[in-house]
């Protein structure tokens, strides 16, 4: 009897690994930089009311969740004419298993930024161009991440 149990041990051990090897490359599959870049500068657009634009945005998975990226500008909506109102050069954001499941930010590492915060006027030019009773391109966005990452609110 001992044999046949460590033969279905041994089976059932096989098949959770296969399971988990496929989760895995569903995961990388999904998160690739080329499926991913769009959905991120979409969510953030959105989220911001802004323009936002993304050089490189690239995901590692082992040894654990970091998610880096290039040239990342957000410009008032707009407003080209003004410089960018968040320019950062190379971002890094550091995700553990956990905080991903609790839709958290461990980390966030910003080099080269730049933040260009226009007169009140232009501002208030903008709004009024604009003729809308839209929310403030600065207000804050609460789910950001979650928009970005899940597609939920």
């Amino acid at each position: 009897m001992i044999p046949i149990r460590r033969k279905y041990l041994g089976i059932a051990l096989a098949a959770a690994g296969l399971i988990v090897a496929l989760l895995f490359g569903i995961a990388a599959y999904a998160l690739r930089s080329g499926a991913l870049k769009p959905r991120v500068t979409s969510a953030l657009a959105d989220a911001l009311n802004c323009d936002v634009s993304l050089d490189t945005l690239d995901v590692q998975l082992v040894p654990v969740i970091k998610v880096t990226g290039t040239k990342l500008s957000i410009r008032l909506r707009g407003r080209p004419g003004l410089p960018p109102f968040v320019y950062a050069e190379r971002f890094t954001l550091n995700l553990g298993l956990l905080s991903v499941l609790r839709r958290h930010i461990e980390t966030i590492h910003l080099d080269g930024l730049q933040l260009n915060v226009p007169p009140r006027w232009a501002d208030s030019l903008a709004l009024a161009a604009d003729n809308s009773a839209a929310a403030s391109p600065l207000a804050p966005a609460p789910s950001l991440v979650g928009r970005a990452l899940y597609g939920v609110d």
